[in-house]
């Protein structure tokens, strides 16, 4: 397997990122404004903002961070850009101190990470950076895990025709997750199916986590 780039994936499909993913689906950023409880977030994965954005709007202070920078350059080319603290970085190595209150990774972002040491280095740098009590949402899609990560082209219909993205992706689904997130101390608070937080069902992919930094009595 080639060595990892954190930002192959950005780079393969930030000119027609907002295509794939046009939407916020309804409920999400109310879920993270409740989740965020009037502290700072840190979205892994900024993209092209599509969260951040409406989450900053709704009076939240949002930072981001996400290696790619042509995915930062069509970022910065959003109105109100200027509103997020955007990073580039790798979300494995957090280049933060401990000062959040939520940290959320969406659609399934924490697969693009391709090992499992890569995984758990992510969560425990999602600890580290966390305020005691603070939380981390996880959204994936994924309901068997994988021994390895597989690497997958997809077409997407573009006004320049059709076009190809490349995903490497090591699955994370909630039993993976949850041991991973308990290797880095966070514990898991709620699960959902969905973003109106019906209960997660055994057997349907679609999953939302949130796990908690404990908070430790003096």
């Amino acid at each position: 397997m080639s060595p990892f780039n954190p930002s192959t994936y950005g780079d393969s499909c930030a000119l027609y990122y907002d295509q794939l993913y046009p939407n916020v689906p309804a409920g999400l950023v109310r879920t993270l404004v409740a989740l965020a409880d009037s502290g700072p977030v840190l979205e892994l994965g900024l993209a092209t903002g599509r969260v951040a954005l409406p989450l900053r709007a709704a009076g939240v202070t949002v930072h981001g961070i996400d290696a790619s920078l042509l995915m930062l350059s069509q970022f910065r080319h959003r109105p109100r850009s200027a509103t997020i603290h955007a990073a580039a970085g790798d979300i494995s190595l957090l280049p933060y101190r401990s000062c959040f209150r939520l940290l959320f990774c969406l659609v399934g972002t924490l697969g693009l990470l391709p090992s499992l040491h890569l995984q758990l280095r992510c969560l425990r740098e999602v600890f580290r950076v966390l305020q005691p009590g603070g939380a981390f949402l996880c959204e994936t899609f994924d309901e068997s895990a994988a021994d390895r990560p597989s690497t997958h082209s997809h077409p997407v219909l573009t006004p320049q025709g059709v076009q190809h993205y490349s995903v490497t992706f090591l699955p994370t689904p909630p039993h993976v997750l949850d041991d991973l997130a308990a290797s880095a101390g966070l514990s898991l608070s709620s699960r959902w199916g969905n973003w109106a937080q019906a209960p997660h069902s055994v057997g349907r992919p679609h999953c939302i986590s949130v796990f908690r930094k404990p908070i430790i009595a003096a």
